[in-house]
């Protein structure tokens, strides 16, 4: 549905009904009362007479014209209850009083304009007849009203002796009414502020609004129904009974109808726009709420049928664009192993060959050293892989974690161009660190996501940066806050071949290189940037690229770190590796260790690897029997454990915990976990359960030296 289209019809359709509404309320008002089409005369030609008295100045009921003849309603409904009754009529006007002495005394047949709930004095002389009029008891007022209780305690002008009287008392108004001998002198009262109301017969109150001319007097609501009727000679009971079916017959046959229409409808004033706008204010204000409701009701639903088609765009867009990126991710995972198929391949064929060759080349033992270093760097690259992968698959289901500690930025930054620097010999690269006001140098943060985001931006700039290019890294403080922390640049620059700016704009998309290894030659997976962005973003730092297709690419991060505290400890590698000797001092041989882990293979590289520099090793091929070996063990029987930590039975976890809880001597010998699981909090994992320290698979010699040397301390070669 559309507002734009439905809107109109509603609106025109409103305007109908209020054109309607206005129209009938100004109908019922009297505004389009009809003229008096009608004339009554008595015949009087008959032998009996009807004797009839009536006031003479109770328009519209009864009372002289303007040409002096009697007129009325009253005067036309006895002409017409005459003429059938076949009986001369002989009218008198006169006084109310004298009209009320006359029939009371038994001097006429019939006292017209009586209200039925009249009581006055001698009515029980008299016999009232059946309703002749009705008509409504009308408050008038110089002041619009809306509620009867408003007359409470005000002046109300009402007739003495009037019908109104019995319907004021009712109302419980009567205590607050001034009596007036008319209801002329009445309504005058109201007009000279006499009075604060005054009330009477609509049809009344209405001919006298116009022959006074009060324009700022009008009626406002109804006080109750006045119902007339005629009061008949009391000694002629059948007179009354004639009378009153006469009244039923002219009721039948219209006549009735007619006259009420002729008089007591044509003599109500017609109301003007703005009375019939005060009078029936409320009934427009329902109109009005009803139009808005249908209104609102068309929009509101206009306007969900328009949000739903809009949710369901939207939706669609969201749909379109989830399969879009779908479509793309698809297409850059098939991109990237096909990738990853030739750049794994590449390692594992070299390892595969190498080995074969070395096989055969058994003798040739400087021949089978070339081999095995080739095998060794092969297996480092795949190593880089798979950890590449590793780290990317843990960021993208949330499992990265940071963990800060105090640390040395200078020490980081040497640590870092130590690791770099053969690389960067090796293609001959001139490599420059400008190290500028690192005033606070020793600031809390995660060490090892440092490391390997600055590492990934040099490894891209020494890989696609020709041989004998330049490449520098600056590192400044640029300004410390009242918070206690600083921020610090890195600014990565180099020379190479550079990044037009289509790739710049996918820069950290995963699985996106600017060329495929096939047609480069250079090794990687399209996943560093991605990982680095992602380490930045955790780290609440911010990255900055510059790159010209051709002249090189300049990187900036941006870090706020916080500065270590004076009780901090962010002592620097070479204080932290030495126990009171230095590491490469420290000697293996004669170690007593058990060993813990299920695969034959991984086991059977470990003892040898270990047994080559001396070590005493003990093997347990599942958790359950290490548990038991350390429950038989005497003190002195093992200086270490290596404990694996996958393993079916119980896991390396759960057998540290057992052996902790064993309660011996030997319990509390350091347990090192050794485990491919190599991020940062399965070595907090490994802690919690008991374990000492965390040494990744596969077995670094160096490394595990050092580690050993903190728990095992005194072994000097």
């Amino acid at each position: 549905m559309n507002v734009r289209h439905n809107l109109p019809i509603y609106v025109t359709l409103s305007i109908v009904l209020l054109v309607l509404c206005v129209s009938g309320l100004i109908y019922f008002s009297g505004h389009f009362a009809r003229n008096p089409e009608i004339e009554i005369q008595a015949d009087n030609n008959y032998e009996d007479t009807l004797h009839v008295v009536t006031d003479k100045d109770y328009k519209p009921y009864s009372f002289y014209d303007e040409e002096g003849n009697r007129s009325g309603y009253d005067v036309e409904l006895i002409t017409l209850i005459a003429n059938r009754l076949h009986m001369n009529l002989d009218l008198d006007f006169v006084t109310w009083d004298e009209g009320l002495a006359i029939a009371t005394g038994g001097g006429a047949d019939v006292l017209m304009t009586c209200g039925l709930s009249d009581n006055f004095e001698g009515v029980e002389n008299l016999i009232k007849t059946e309703i002749t009029s009705m008509d409504e008891f009308a408050v008038y007022s110089k002041k619009p009203v809306s509620k009867l209780s408003s007359l409470h305690g005000k002046r109300i002008a009402i007739m003495a002796n009037g019908n109104v009287v019995p319907e004021m008392e009712m109302l419980g108004l009567l205590p607050y009414c001034h009596f007036y001998t008319d209801n002329k002198s009445a309504m005058q009262a109201l007009l000279d502020d006499e009075a604060d109301f005054a009330v009477m017969r609509q049809a009344v109150g209405t001919m006298l609004l116009e022959s006074m001319d009060l324009s700022g007097v009008s009626a406002y609501i109804s006080a109750g129904r006045s119902y007339m009727c005629y009061c008949v000679n009391k000694n002629k009971p059948e007179l009354a009974d004639k009378i009153n079916a006469c009244i039923e017959e002219l009721i039948l046959n219209g006549e009735y109808d007619k006259l009420c229409n002729k008089w007591l409808t044509t003599f109500v004033r017609p109301y003007t726009f703005k009375e019939v706008l005060e009078q029936n204010l409320w009934i427009l204000i329902v109109y009005f709420a009803l139009v808005a409701i249908v209104v609102f009701g068309v929009l509101r639903d206009n306007k969900r049928k328009i949000d739903a088609l809009r949710k369901e765009r939207e939706m669609q867009a969201r749909l379109e664009s989830a399969l879009s990126m779908a479509q793309s991710a698809n297409k850059a995972k098939t991109t990237f192993l096909n990738n990853m198929s030739h750049d794994m391949r590449t390692p594992m064929n070299a390892i595969i060959g190498y080995s074969g060759l070395a096989a055969k080349h058994i003798d040739d033992k400087p021949q089978v050293q070339d081999y095995l270093a080739k095998i060794g760097k092969s297996s480092n690259h795949l190593l880089s892989l798979i950890n590449d992968v590793l780290d990317m698959s843990r960021i993208e289901s949330g499992k990265m974690s940071l963990e800060e500690k105090p640390e040395n930025l200078t020490d980081i930054i040497n640590t870092l161009s130590d690791i770099v620097q053969a690389d960067m010999d090796s293609k001959q690269h001139n490599f420059s660190i400008d190290i500028v006001n690192l005033d606070d140098e020793c600031v809390v943060c995660d060490r090892l996501r440092l490391n390997q985001v600055l590492l990934n931006i040099l490894s891209n700039s020494i890989k696609y940066t020709a041989p004998g290019g330049t490449i520098s890294m600056q590192v400044m403080e640029k300004s410390v806050s009242p918070s206690e922390s600083a921020t610090y640049e890195f600014r990565i620059k180099d020379n190479g071949m550079g990044m037009d700016e289509e790739f710049r704009k996918v820069l950290f998309e995963p699985f996106t290189r600017v060329k495929s290894s096939t047609v480069s030659g250079i090794q990687g997976t399209g996943l560093g940037m991605a990982i680095t962005k992602s380490i930045i973003d955790m780290m609440g730092g911010r990255i900055e690229v510059k790159s010209e297709l051709g002249k090189g690419t300049e990187i900036t991060i941006t870090f706020d770190f916080r500065l270590a505290g004076p009780e901090e400890d962010a002592r620097s590698d070479a204080e932290q590796d030495c126990t009171g000797c230095a590491v490469e001092d420290f000697s293996l041989a004669g170690l007593k260790i058990l060993l813990v882990e299920d695969n034959e293979i991984n086991r059977e590289i470990a003892t040898a690897v270990l047994g080559e520099f001396g070590c005493v090793v003990s093997s347990a091929e599942d958790g359950d029997v290490a548990v038991r070996m350390m429950a038989e063990a005497k003190e002195g029987d093992y200086d270490i454990v290596l404990m694996d930590v996958q393993m079916p039975t119980i896991d390396g976890y759960e057998a540290t915990r057992q052996i902790r809880a064993l309660g011996t001597e030997i319990s509390r010998v350091p347990i090192l976990a050794m485990t491919a699981n190599a991020f940062e909090e399965d070595r907090r994992t490994a802690i919690e359960a008991g374990m000492n320290e965390h040494i990744a698979k596969p077995i670094d010699v160096d490394n595990l030296r050092a580690v050993v040397s903190r728990f095992v301390p005194g072994r000097a070669r």
